[in-house]
């Protein structure tokens, strides 16, 4: 499985980064290391299934119009040492609904991580530096994440980040919905 990674030592376009992983847009040329995370079950089992190729490429030119759209999107997470294309963590809009209140659209903090990546704190600490980038290069005021009940390790990261559960999207397969609020003084 590692040998099909393929290394990317392109640094310059860091987006954020953490002591052991920066963050950079996806082009093009990481399909191929994209496509072995997205394509595993084990990975997208949240998502109920694994992408196909033609899915992961969807995917990948989603967050790439997304960035030119929005100025944030699901980045890759690359490791600082051998520059590997570990997994994905950023920011994309949602749509939730809560109980008892009308749909609202938001911000979304996601991630995903090959599974030879688990347990070994990267996805907290680039889901921290993303929170970072979110609130003091972005200004945003809030970022929520929106997690299946039985994703025992996401609920886990969300309150280690210091997220707050305030109830269930009814939109979609009643996810979780924890909120994080910028605390910065303004």
């Amino acid at each position: 499985m590692c040998e099909k990674i393929r290394l990317n030592t392109d640094k310059v376009n860091t987006i954020f980064e953490s002591d052991r992983t920066y963050a950079r847009l996806l082009t093009e040329g990481d399909f191929e290391a994209l496509y072995e995370i997205l394509s595993d079950e084990k990975v997208m089992y949240s998502w109920g299934y694994a992408f196909s190729e033609a899915e992961s490429k969807e995917w990948l030119l989603f967050q790439m119009q997304c960035f030119k759209l929005d100025g944030f999107c699901k980045f890759g997470i690359f490791n600082k040492i051998n520059q590997v294309l570990m997994g994905c963590v950023g920011l994309n809009y949602e749509f939730i609904r809560l109980e008892h209140t009308f749909k609202e659209r938001i911000i979304e903090l996601g991630y995903v991580f090959s599974t030879q990546f688990w347990g070994q704190n990267y996805g907290f600490e680039s889901t921290k530096a993303c929170c970072e980038y979110a609130f003091n290069r972005l200004n945003l005021k809030q970022i929520y994440a929106l997690i299946s009940p039985d994703n025992t390790a996401s609920i886990k990261l969300a309150k280690k980040l210091g997220m707050q559960e305030i109830g269930k999207n009814t939109l979609e397969k009643n996810e979780l919905v924890f909120k994080l609020e910028n605390t910065k003084e303004k």
